[in-house]
C-alpha cells in the first residue's frame, strides 16, 4: 500500500503567535486556531506529515489533539492527502519588487498653481506611480481642475480617485464639476463634499455628500482592519503594506509619508519629489514590517493586519504604534 501525505493547500499559511498558531485559508477568508504544542509540530513538519508514520513522534495527548485539528483541517477544506507531496512545492514567500518607485499617492490642493502642479504630475509619471487620491479644495476653480485632470490621459496613472470641497458653491456649481468625470479616462470616483444640494447622478462614479470629510486622512486608525489577502500576506512579511511605495503632499506642499505623519521630507514648492522619494529617510518606513512593531508582533494575525498609525522608533531596532490601542481586531478570533 502506498503511503499518503498531509499537505495544506497553497492558500493556506502557518502563522506562530506568542499566545497560539493560526492556520489561514486566504481563499475562503477564514482561519483555524490551533495550540502552540500542535503548531510548533507543524512547524517543524513543514506541514507535510507522513500518514502511517506520524503517530510514534507524539504522546498519547499530544497525538489526539494532532489528529483532531488534522481531521478539522482536511473538513474544511484546508488541507489534502496525496501520494507524492513533493509534486506541490511551498509558496515563494519571498517579494518581488516591481519596477516603479512610487506606487500610489495622496495629494491636497488647495490653491493650484499651474507650474507647480504640473510638474508634480510629471513626477509622478517619472515614478511610474499608477494611483492617485487628489483632493482639490473650493479655492480650485473648475477651469484649473479640468487642466490638470486633462493632462493625465497622456501619463503612466492608472486610476486616480478625485475628491472636490463644494463648500461656497451652489447647485449650478455641482453640476458644472460634475462633468469632470469625462475628462478624463483614468478618472475612477469622484466625491463631492460640502454639498448644499445633493443632486441625482447619472453615474455610479460620482457620489455627493453633505458632511465635511476634509480631515479623513489626518485621523489616525481610521482605515486599520484585517485584511485577509495571499497579496496582502506576501508584501507584510516583507515590507510596511501601508507605507509601501506612497508619497504624500499636504496642502501646503509638504512631502510625507502620510498626511497624518509629523515629520515632513521637502516641500514641491522648492525640493524634487524624485529625489525625495528616493531617499533612505523617507523610505525607511517602506522596510518595517509588521514582526518590527511591538503592539503587534507577536499576534497570529500581524501579516492580515494594515496599520495606517504613525509609527515611532524605539532604540532597539522596532517600533511602536502612535496611538495606544487597547483593542484590536483579532481578539475575538476564536
Amino acid at each position: 500500500m502506498k503511503k499518503k501525505f498531509f499537505k495544506l493547500y497553497a492558500n493556506c499559511v502557518l502563522v506562530e503567535g506568542q499566545e497560539c498558531f493560526l492556520i489561514i485559508d486566504f481563499y475562503h477568508k477564514k482561519y483555524l486556531k490551533i495550540p502552540n504544542s500542535i503548531g510548533t509540530i507543524f512547524m517543524d513538519g513543514l506541514l507535510s506529515f507522513e500518514i502511517e508514520e506520524t503517530e510514534e513522534f507524539y504522546n498519547e495527548n499530544e497525538e489526539n489533539i494532532f489528529w483532531q485539528v488534522i481531521d478539522l483541517l482536511h473538513k474544511n477544506g484546508m488541507g489534502f492527502l496525496t501520494e507524492n507531496p513533493w509534486e506541490f512545492p511551498e509558496i515563494d514567500t519571498n517579494l518581488v519588487d516591481s519596477p516603479e518607485i512610487i506606487n500610489n499617492a495622496i495629494i491636497e490642493i488647495d490653491g493650484i498653481n499651474p507650474t507647480i502642479h504640473r510638474k508634480l504630475f510629471d513626477e509622478l509619471d517619472d515614478m511610474m506611480c499608477r494611483y492617485a487620491e487628489v483632493w482639490f479644495f473650493s479655492s480650485c476653480s473648475y477651469e484649473d481642475i479640468a487642466r490638470i485632470v486633462t493632462a493625465w490621459d497622456g501619463g503612466f496613472l492608472r486610476g486616480v480617485r478625485i475628491i472636490i470641497d463644494m463648500a461656497r458653491k451652489d447647485g449650478e456649481d455641482v453640476a458644472k464639476y460634475s462633468n469632470l468625470i469625462s475628462a478624463s479616462n483614468k478618472i475612477d470616483e469622484i466625491v463631492f463634499f460640502n454639498c448644499n444640494e445633493l443632486p441625482a447622478s447619472n453615474s455610479p462614479k460620482v457620489t455627493y455628500l453633505q458632511k465635511d470629510i476634509s480631515d479623513l486622512n489626518y485621523k489616525t486608525n481610521e482605515y486599520n482592519r484585517i485584511v485577509m489577502e495571499m497579496s496582502f500576506y506576501l508584501q507584510a512579511k516583507n515590507r510596511n503594506p501601508f507605507y509601501y511605495k506612497k508619497v504624500c503632499i499636504d496642502k501646503q506642499g509638504n512631502i510625507k509619508n502620510f498626511l497624518a505623519n509629523k515629520k515632513t521630507f521637502g516641500n514641491i514648492k522648492i525640493n524634487s519629489l524624485v529625489d525625495v522619494c528616493k531617499s533612505d529617510d523617507f523610505q525607511k518606513l517602506w522596510n518595517v514590517t509588521n514582526d518590527q512593531i511591538i503592539d503587534i508582533k507577536d499576534s497570529p494575525m500581524r501579516y492580515c493586519y494594515s496599520i495606517t498609525d504613525d509609527l515611532i522608533p524605539l532604540d532597539n531596532g522596532y517600533y511602536k504604534m502612535k496611538t495606544n490601542l487597547k483593542v484590536f481586531p483579532w481578539d475575538n478570533v476564536q
